[in-house]
């Protein structure tokens, strides 16, 4: 079970990976984990990613780390980081499991096309659905599913559907969104993977958060403006780190700044391909692809399923491809069929 408390000291900074000691180029190349499956690009690579992920821990604690870091918050040489396949970093679950009933496939049709530099057309990140939606919308916490540091928030206000998550719910519930409630994003550094963003959406953060973190806008992201908080917030995993909704992405930096892009679909990066967001070499990851075996086994308990459930094999996708008009679904999918969403409960 996550903890539910969140120790108010962890606003300064703790220490931060010797990451320069590290040699990217003394690793294999893992190329497999550019399409995001669950073919085990982790387990393919389990020497290095063993060295990777002890070398990490022992720098963690060092008295003097010794920080390379790039201006957009992850480390600086992401192109030689691009060829080490991720470690399994994923150690407490980002939400309350027994409280799930649906959670949407990735490559589904689940939503809107959310995808990376090498796919299109399909959601490559997982929304999470709770057996009672409509009350808890607002009040489900979350939780850091990493060790590591907060270093961005963005606010969803760019488009001209950004409330259109407002105004669906006040239809279908007869509710109104609480007057305090802000729906943000939020952005984590995993310590044992550096070159990656662990971003949560639709939620409204604690408190101590918002202390020391100021919120960005998506085309401040997009343009390249904006700039990892200076202090940043340490998470350790477990921590509670606000309430809303469990939808999550895990996106890798291959080449780029650093800074978080919001160019995630077809559209945009036809739309904004000169700009710096969609310049950055990215691909998306399952949360299922690299989560701990502890962690998995919260799902195991509610339901009989495997890792594999989870995600649409890259191979599978191609030969079944969906098709959008702009970043809309022509097909959406919807929690009752069993090839978009996984049935927990």
């Amino acid at each position: 079970m996550p903890n539910s408390t969140v120790d108010e000291t962890k606003a300064n900074v703790a220490h931060t990976p010797d990451v320069k000691q590290l040699s990217p180029s003394s690793y294999a190349p893992d190329e497999s984990t550019k399409n995001g499956d669950i073919d085990d690009a982790t387990d393919g690579n389990a020497s290095a990613q063993s060295t990777i992920e002890s070398s990490l821990t022992q720098s963690s604690q060092s008295e003097h780390p010794i920080i390379e870091f790039g201006y957009g918050g992850l480390i600086k040489d992401l192109s030689a980081w691009s060829k080490i396949g991720l470690p399994k970093f994923v150690i407490a679950s980002h939400i309350d499991v027994e409280q799930i009933e649906f959670i949407s496939k990735f490559r589904s049709s689940a939503g809107h096309d959310f995808s990376d530099s090498f796919e299109s057309c399909c959601s490559m990140k997982h929304y999470y659905r709770p057996l009672d939606y409509y009350d808890s919308r607002f009040t489900q916490p979350i939780y850091s599913p990493v060790d590591g540091v907060l270093l961005y928030i963005s606010d969803r206000s760019y488009g001209s559907s950004s409330n259109e998550w407002e105004i669906a719910f006040e239809e279908a519930s007869g509710k109104t969104v609480p007057a305090d409630y802000l729906d943000l994003d939020l952005y984590i550094r995993p310590d044992n993977a550096p070159n990656v963003w662990v971003r949560h959406m639709h939620v409204n953060p604690i408190y101590e958060i918002l202390d020391v973190v100021s919120i960005t806008s998506p085309i401040d992201l997009m343009m390249g403006t904006a700039r990892p908080s200076e202090i940043g917030f340490r998470v350790t995993a477990g921590d509670l780190i606000g309430h809303g909704l469990g939808e999550i992405s895990i996106t890798k930096h291959h080449d780029g700044t650093g800074i978080p892009t919001p160019c995630n679909s077809k559209r945009t990066r036809s739309e904004w391909a000169n700009s710096p967001g969609c310049k950055e070499v990215i691909s998306h990851h399952s949360v299922f692809e690299l989560m701990s075996d502890e962690v998995f086994e919260e799902y195991e308990k509610n339901s009989q399923v495997g890792r594999a459930d989870f995600i649409i094999p890259v191979e599978e996708r191609k030969a079944n491809f969906l098709e959008c008009d702009g970043e809309d679904f022509l097909n959406p999918g919807s929690t009752g069929d069993p090839e978009v969403f996984v049935r927990l409960q």
